[in-house]
């Protein structure tokens, strides 16, 4: 009987507050993180949930751990992974950060023209000095169609480490389905979906990772 994998999932956005009121974020929702971390769940495998800010409940079994922003994400990320079989980073991390937070709530006119924006850290870069035996998993959103989606997925596989980069559609964030999905390996070979609700493409990563995970470990 093959063993439970030990999964590591990041969900759900970031945010990078402004002052006591306002954040940069994106819009996505955490429901494919959710969605996977259901799954993994569901199979029997053990599972450590990081979560950004969302409205959505995650399963009462996950080993939860909450987070607000991409450095806290990476602290959290960075204690669990040495101990992961799998990691699959389905958080949408925002790529920014304000400089600089503020006390209290800033008037309009104290935000000026221009906000003064540092960027987070590379989550993925920062775990890959670390790795051992981990199979990791990103995600790829792109407006870009056809090849050159394909092509820049793969690279992001390559710069960034992962055994496999999951590319979608712009449209995916925010709603319960992930649009073009492919999976793509670093040297480009890849795997085409269409449109997948993302309960359906939690089902199909998680075929995946146990897969990759069993062969490696």
């Amino acid at each position: 009987m093959n063993r439970p994998l030990r999964f590591l999932v990041s969900a759900g956005p970031t945010h990078e507050p402004i002052d006591a009121v306002r954040y940069i974020a994106n819009r996505s929702s955490g429901t494919l993180g959710l969605a996977l971390a259901t799954e993994i769940l569901r199979r029997g495998h053990q599972l450590t949930l990081v979560l950004g800010p969302t409205h959505l409940t995650p399963p009462p079994s996950a080993s939860l751990e909450r987070v607000e922003t991409a450095t806290e994400m990476l602290a959290a990320l960075q204690r669990h992974f040495p101990s992961a079989d799998v990691l699959i980073m389905a958080a949408a991390v925002a790529d920014v950060r304000p400089k600089q937070r503020a006390l209290g709530k800033l008037k309009k006119d104290e935000l000026g023209l221009q906000l003064p924006l540092k960027k987070n850290p590379d989550i993925l870069s920062a775990l890959g000095r670390i790795r051992s035996h981990q199979v990791v998993v990103g995600f790829a959103l792109e407006s870009l169609g056809g090849d050159a989606a394909l092509a820049e997925a793969a690279r992001k596989a390559r710069d960034h480490g992962c055994d496999l980069v999951v590319l979608n559609g712009a449209g995916s964030m925010g709603g319960d389905g992930a649009e073009d999905v492919s999976f793509v390996r670093p040297d480009g070979t890849h795997a085409a979906f269409g449109t997948l609700l993302k309960s359906v493409l939690a089902q199909r990563l998680v075929d995946w990772c146990e897969r990759e995970g069993r062969s490696t470990s």
